[in-house]
């Protein structure tokens, strides 16, 4: 068990990042929350632009999500759902998901040092990685997509299916580690 889980409440930034998708969209988000044991709330705020300076289609969005985590030696869960508005070329609507992934993954390990009478060893740390098969579905748009997504260290992708639309989509990603914010009295 993590310390993290030991202490049971603190903050995260779960879901920031910078993505650009197999369309040319490029997004930025930032989701500050509180974690609760497995539970996380978080406000979402993000922006994207799709095109160039002649064309650009740009966004904003802002809401909030929650997602329970789940975890079982390598096996990893999580159900999420998020609820907002999105700002596109003037227009504003609300807009509501819900995801469910499963799949396996390991946390990373820090890397540690030692010194004896014969010198000093060092081990490197390891990044965290994972991979998970998904559903998702908008119930704005009223459509669903299934896929599977991954990380390993600060980098992430995701490929899926949208039903509705019969078609592909890709993303891909890194996650900036900014440090997780402590409550409690251990660090983690």
């Amino acid at each position: 068990m993590s310390n993290f889980r030991a202490n049971k409440f603190g903050g995260s930034l779960t879901g920031t990042g910078v993505s650009i998708d197999n369309k040319g969209k490029k997004s930025i988000s930032l989701n500050p929350g509180i974690r609760v044991g497995d539970v996380s709330l978080n406000y979402n705020i993000g922006a994207s632009l799709k095109g160039n300076r002649s064309n650009a289609k740009t966004s904003t969005s802002s809401g909030f999500s929650g997602a329970y985590d789940f975890a079982r030696g390598g096996f990893r869960g999580k159900m999420s759902g998020m609820f907002g508005k999105k700002n596109s070329n003037g227009k504003t609507s609300s807009t509501a998901s819900s995801r469910l992934s499963l799949g396996y993954g390991k946390t990373s390990s820090k890397g540690s040092s030692s010194c004896g009478p014969s010198g000093c060893e060092y081990t490197r740390g390891t990044p965290g990685f994972n991979i998970k098969a998904f559903g998702e579905r908008n119930f704005k748009t009223k459509q669903t997509k299934v896929g599977v997504s991954g990380r390993y260290g600060a980098l992430s992708g995701e490929a899926s299916y949208n039903i509705n639309t019969k078609k592909p989509e890709a993303k891909i990603g890194v996650s900036i580690p900014l440090g997780k914010l402590n409550f409690g009295r251990n660090r983690f």
